[in-house]
């Protein structure tokens, strides 16, 4: 995979609400420990594989992918703690 294809799943983490903005500092963006947004990140990954967005990779490639950047989170501001 590909820098391009990783952006566009840190899109769609954000997008999500797996991740949120500390709400000490605002600074930087964190672990939202939000199950229900995490499953939301795998089924708009599916779609958007679905729809040809990460060109030939395979789905589960695009999974791992999608497995990966969620386990990137960081869960704790590195700011506030």
């Amino acid at each position: 995979m590909n820098k391009e294809a990783r952006e566009i799943i840190d899109g769609m983490i954000k997008q999500s609400g797996a991740i949120s903005p500390c709400n000490i500092c605002h600074n930087y963006d964190i672990w939202s420990d939000n199950d229900e947004a995490e499953k939301l990140v795998y089924a708009m990954a599916t779609n958007e594989w679905k729809s040809g967005r990460f060109g030939p990779s395979s789905r589960e490639d695009v999974m791992q992918l999608v497995k990966h950047a969620l386990s990137d989170v960081t869960i704790s501001c590195p700011s506030c703690g």
